[in-house]
């Protein structure tokens, strides 16, 4: 489970959302869930029709796929056309399985440091003017 958390928080770049109203950021949160289940329902419909393990599938490389696909697909001029494209998206998400990695362990670890400013907790225009209000009282009293 956590592992499908994190294909939707990194790999759908969700690790911070760009909304301000509470409406906006729940429909982003939803567009990023429909996006996620289209993405895991093409996965399950390709290991099944190739018999490959859901788990050998990489999220992130279906992903880089579908977007490769979706510009063909849109293009598509007919019907059996289509089909023939998304047969071949299928085709292509199973044929690239994950190697077998038994016992494999990841650190979890940032690579990054954080940086030292501190949190956005008010909204930006007023810390603007609280910055600009002090200098302008340190231009005033030298």
């Amino acid at each position: 489970m956590e592992r499908f958390l994190r294909d939707i928080k990194t790999t759908l770049q969700m690790e911070s959302l760009r909304c301000k109203s509470p409406a906006l950021v729940y429909r982003e949160l939803r567009m990023h869930r429909i996006a996620y289940q289209l993405i895991r329902g093409l996965l399950a419909e390709a290991a099944s029709l190739y018999e490959v393990s859901l788990e050998r599938i990489s999220f992130k490389g279906s992903l880089d796929t579908v977007r490769h696909f979706s510009q063909v697909l849109a293009q598509a001029r007919s019907r059996p056309q289509q089909t023939e494209w998304v047969n071949a998206l299928l085709s292509a998400l199973a044929g690239d399985p994950l190697p077998d990695r038994p016992n494999r362990i990841e650190p979890r670890h940032q690579k990054r440091r954080p940086k030292a400013y501190p949190f956005l907790i008010k909204p930006r225009a007023q810390l603007t003017a609280q910055l600009r209000r002090r200098r302008n009282h340190k231009n005033h009293r030298s």
